[in-house]
C-alpha cells in the first residue's frame, strides 16, 4: 500500500543530509547519480510495509527499525554519490538525521498551540511550513560552517562517535515511551519533544561546533610550530652575522698589515670579499639587514635586482621575530 508518510520522511532525510554534504567532493556524473537515484528511493520508501498503530512495544520496535533502515539506505546511496571517507559521510548524514528529528519535534510543539488546532489535524501542512524554515536556518549556520572548515578533510572521530551515540540514545528514549498511554497528556508530549530537540541540538553542536574548535586548535599549533622554526632560523642567522662581522673586521685589519705588494693577487681576492660584504644592504635595522641580505643570493641566482629604500630604524617598535617573519614572507613571495 502506498504510504505518503514514508515518502515524506525519506525526502526530509535526503534534504537534511544535503545541507551538510553539498560542499563535499562529488563523484563523476554526480547529478546523473543523485537526481534519479534519490527520486527512486523516495518512491520505493512508500512501499515499506506498515502495521496498524496499536501503541504496543512491538509496534514501536517496528517503527524504529523502519526509520533506521530508511536512514541506512540513504547513507549507502549517498556513498555512491560523494567521494569522501565513510566516517566523514556518516557524520554528515547523522547531522542530517538530527536536523530532521529536531524539525519534526519542533512541528509537534507548534501543533500544540491552540490557535493552530485546525492546522495540526493536517500535520503535513505544518511540515511544509516548519521543515523549510528549520532547514534554511541550519544551512545558514551549521551547513555553511561545515563547508567553510571542510569537515570532510578535517574532523575528529571522537566527536563524531559521541554525536552518533547521543543521537541514537535520543531516538531510542524518544520512541519507546510512546507505548505508555500517559503520553496523551499534553505536558508529557511537550516535555518529550523538548527533550528530543535538546538532544538533536547537542548532537549537532558536538558534531560541528566542537569539530571547529578542534580544527582551529590544530591550525594554531601549526602556526606556533612555524613561528618557532622561524625564530630558530632568525637566531641562527643573527649568530652567523655576528660571527661574520668579527671575521670581517679581523680580515680587514690583517689585509691592511700585509698589503705590501708581494701578495698582491691574494690580497686582491680578499679585498673582493670585503667589498662584497661592504656592498651588503644597510637598512638601519639589524633584523631587516639579516632578512634582506639572506635574500641577496636567491635574487642573484634568478637575475632579480634587490634594492632597499627607507629607514629601517623606524621599525624599532616591532619585535625582531615579527620583522623576520613578516619581511621574510614578503620577500619570499616576491621572489
Amino acid at each position: 500500500m502506498f504510504d505518503w508518510g514514508n515518502c515524506l520522511f525519506a525526502a526530509q532525510i535526503f534534504a537534511a543530509e544535503f545541507i551538510f554534504l553539498y560542499s563535499y567532493p562529488k563523484r563523476s556524473h554526480f547529478w546523473a547519480r543523485v537526481v534519479p537515484g534519490v527520486a527512486v528511493l523516495i518512491f520505493l520508501s512508500s512501499l515499506y510495509p506498515n502495521i496498524p498503530f496499536d501503541g504496543t512495544f512491538a509496534y514501536q520496535v517496528f517503527q524504529f527499525v523502519k526509520y533506521i533502515a530508511m536512514f541506512a539506505i540513504s547513507v549507502a546511496y549517498l556513498a555512491f554519490c560523494f567521494k569522501v571517507k565513510a566516517i566523514a559521510l556518516i557524520s554528515a548524514c547523522v547531522a542530517g538525521y538530527a536536523l530532521q528529528h529536531l524539525s519534526y519535534h519542533l512541528m509537534l510543539i507548534v501543533s500544540l498551540t491552540p490557535l493552530l488546532e485546525g492546522v495540526a489535524q493536517r500535520s503535513h501542512i505544518l511540515e511544509l511550513i516548519i521543515f523549510p524554515v528549520t532547514y534554511v536556518c541550519a544551512w545558514a549556520t551549521f551547513g555553511r560552517q561545515a563547508a567553510k572548515y571542510e569537515f570532510y578533510k578535517n574532523y575528529d572521530a571522537r566527536f563524531i562517535f559521541i554525536s552518533i551515540f547521543t543521537m541514537f540514545v535520543c531516538l531510542v528514549i524518544n520512541r519507546f515511551p510512546r507505548q505508555s498511554s500517559s503520553l496523551a497528556n499534553i505536558y508529557v508530549s511537550l516535555g518529550n519533544s523538548l527533550y528530543a530537540i535538546s538532544c538533536c541540538l547537542l548532537a549537532l553542536l558536538i558534531n560541528l561546533s566542537l569539530n571547529v574548535l578542534s580544527i582551529t586548535s590544530a591550525k594554531n599549533k601549526t602556526l606556533e610550530r612555524i613561528g618557532y622554526e622561524e625564530r630558530r632560523q632568525f637566531e641562527a642567522s643573527k649568530k652567523n652575522r655576528e660571527q661574520l662581522n668579527v671575521k670581517y673586521h679581523d680580515l680587514k685589519h690583517v689585509l691592511s698589515l700585509i698589503d705590501s705588494g708581494s701578495n698582491a693577487e691574494v690580497v686582491a681576492q680578499y679585498k673582493k670579499v670585503i667589498e662584497d660584504y661592504d656592498s651588503e644592504v644597510r637598512t638601519g635595522n639589524e633584523t631587516v639587514d639579516i632578512v634582506v641580505n639572506e635574500k641577496v643570493d636567491p635574487c642573484r641566482a634568478e637575475n632579480i635586482s634587490l634594492t632597499f629604500l627607507g629607514d629601517g630604524s623606524l621599525l624599532s617598535f616591532v619585535s625582531q621575530y615579527d620583522i623576520y617573519s613578516l619581511f621574510g614572507n614578503i620577500l619570499g613571495n616576491a621572489i
